[in-house]
């Protein structure tokens, strides 16, 4: 009965193993002293200006979310949309089409960029 899941179970075993192991070396093998010059960010050899953080606006973050969130309806929607045809495939399509274009029409209306 639960012989299907060994498998799975296998495989948690060794992705485990694997992650204790990557980092277990790496505290093996790795730097023990830290000093200040390890300890600054890489610069590509120049002095680090400045404080590392800035600061992002809200849009970023509002478009990052909207591109993730139509991606993945894209992703799980589309093989149901070119399997079957439809009218719910193609008021799908309407939908998303619709969407996409309030939001481009809501961003890049009036915007500048600066």
């Amino acid at each position: 009965m639960l012989l299907p899941y060994i498998a799975i179970a296998v495989m948690i075993a060794v992705a485990t193993f694997i992650a204790v192991a990557a980092i277990g070396l790496g505290e093996l093998f790795g730097p023990k002293k830290k000093t200040k010059v390890k300890e600054e960010p890489y610069e590509s050899g120049f002095a680090p200006i400045g404080p590392g953080t800035r600061r992002m606006p809200v849009r970023f973050y509002l478009i990052a979310v909207l591109f993730i969130l139509f991606d993945i309806e894209v992703i799980f929607f589309l093989p149901w949309q070119l399997s079957s045809v439809s009218w719910v495939c193609l008021d799908w399509w309407r939908w998303l089409c619709l969407s996409l274009s309030y939001w481009w029409v809501t961003f890049t209306r009036g915007k500048k960029e600066h």
